[in-house]
């Protein structure tokens, strides 16, 4: 998959997220990628260019600038690398768990270029109690859901990411098929599962953040045959309990008329369906735009 890496600035303040939980761990910075300027990605663009330019790229994998804990500074510069790449051809999908008023810039960019946006946005839970425990200082679910609805009116392809999915903690049938309906509501069509990924210092996180019980509970799950998939730190959630709350979800999304994003990647044990774009072309990948 051709993308855009831009550094882990304004990533979130969410007990689930692996980026955080390898900050804490590493207790430094100095291994972490650098974030990209406009000249950075303009020398990619120009030695990709010798090669083939991709159909679309994923712009800042592991940054979500749009949210509380960005900065307008940082946005403008996502923005503004998002437009520099579809001005070349190529078009942009991204992730956020931004609302209107933080992620209004995502929407001009959605009037002004359209399906060559993609966006992807993301729902932890609806209820309010439990978005506090996981995802403390992000935009509740239905500002998000306002910014998907926004955005898919602006223009741009726009899906639901339900997740990251975490047994025992928003993953039982009524939980599931409540947010499959909540995306129907706001006039989405498209929905991804998204599943909890192990990461060095996740435990310690999800320990102090949301309770040492749950920490327990989701270390367990990693542990399970089927966890591993390569790497003592690349964990994930078994196929088999992964397959069980699929069940719902397409029991939601057949029941709604949603489409459920289907993904090899998911069905093999991806954390993360890949977000749906142009066809991406199987050719070289150079620096920034790398795997």
């Amino acid at each position: 998959m051709w993308r855009v890496e831009t550094g882990l600035v304004g990533v979130g303040a969410a007990a689930w997220c692996p980026d955080r939980a390898r900050i804490r761990s590493l207790g430094r910075t100095s291994d972490l990628p650098s974030a990209i300027t406009e000249a950075d990605l303009e020398i990619a663009i120009e030695r990709a260019r010798r090669v083939r330019l991709p159909g679309w790229v994923v712009l800042a994998p592991h940054e979500d600038a749009f949210t509380a804990t960005g900065t307008r500074e940082r946005r403008e510069v996502i923005l503004a690398l998002a437009r520099r790449l579809v001005r070349e051809g190529i078009g942009v999908a991204v992730t956020t768990r931004s609302d209107l008023q933080d992620g209004e810039g995502l929407v001009r960019l959605a009037k002004d270029v359209g399906s060559a946006l993609t966006v992807r946005v993301g729902v932890f839970a609806l209820e309010a109690a439990l978005e506090a425990k996981w995802e403390k200082g992000l935009a509740p679910s239905t500002r998000r859901l306002a910014l998907a609805r926004a955005l898919k009116e602006a223009g741009a392809r726009v899906e639901l990411e339900l997740g990251p999915i975490v047994p025992f903690a928003n993953d039982d049938d009524k939980q599931l098929k409540d947010m499959v309906r909540a995306a129907a509501r706001f006039g989405l069509d498209a929905i991804a599962p998204r599943w909890i990924e192990d990461a060095p210092g996740l435990d310690k996180q999800i320990e102090a953040e949301v309770s040492p019980s749950t920490a327990r509970l989701v270390t367990g799950w990693f542990r399970q045959p089927g966890s591993s998939v390569g790497s003592a730190n690349r964990r994930i959630i078994p196929l088999q309990v992964r397959k069980a709350r699929l069940v719902h979800i397409e029991a939601a999304a057949r029941a709604t008329g949603v489409r459920m994003a289907a993904c090899t990647c998911l069905a093999a044990g991806a954390c993360v369906a890949c977000l749906e774009a142009n066809t991406i072309d199987d050719v070289p990948q150079l620096e920034l735009f790398g795997t």
